[in-house]
């Protein structure tokens, strides 16, 4: 059997279990565990490239973050160095710096940057340790924990400002609203899962 067939019969199997059917997360989880190391670095890759769209329609035009990817899948092709990806991944550190200083800060648009920066912890902290790009022991990033970061930060831009509001109603609403947005996110990432 592939890994797409057992990943599909995984997810068939967790849908009809009435105790895992709406756990979306927890699918996503456990079919990515059936991945080998290196389609769980291009799964990572998908997810954080899927949520740039926040980055781009808060800041139109800005490149670091599809840049710091673009040069990640180039490292991962052999085909750029680990100091031409530290340079990317530090860019992007610089920009979400730049976001948390802006008035009002977009918490989308840093957990999407995040998203970025985890990604590249996820497929190259071992060779940023070694140049010294990066602590030993940091660095040591899940698979899952892109594809939360992609999540969180699809959720945030959806439930946008109200999602902190003062008014009960509203801020209930606006991450209601969050939670579906998420969740159509979830359900994206199982879907390139199924096609890994």
């Amino acid at each position: 059997m592939s890994t797409s067939a057992e990943i599909a019969v995984l997810i068939a199997r967790m849908r009809t279990d009435p105790t895992q059917a709406r756990n979306l997360r927890g699918q996503r989880d456990a079919a990515l565990r059936l991945l080998d190391a290196e389609t769980q670095r291009v799964f990572s890759c998908d997810c954080a490239e899927h949520v740039l769209w926040i980055v781009a329609e808060a800041l139109p035009g800005e490149p670091r973050a599809q840049q710091a990817l673009e040069a990640l899948r180039e490292y991962l092709a052999g085909r750029t160095s680990i100091d031409e990806l530290e340079a990317t991944r530090s860019a992007v550190f610089d920009l979400r710096f730049e976001m948390q200083q802006r008035t009002p800060p977009s918490p989308a648009v840093e957990e999407a940057l995040w998203a970025v920066v985890q990604v590249i912890h996820f497929c190259a902290a071992e060779a940023l340790q070694d140049r010294g790009y990066l602590m030993r022991g940091v660095g040591r990033v899940k698979a899952e924990w892109v594809p939360d970061f992609a999540g969180r930060a699809v959720a945030l831009h959806a439930a946008g400002p109200d999602g902190n509001a003062e008014g009960h109603a509203r801020r209930a609403e606006a991450r209601a609203c969050g939670r579906a947005a998420s969740d159509r996110e979830v359900e994206w990432q199982i879907d390139r899962l199924l096609a890994a």
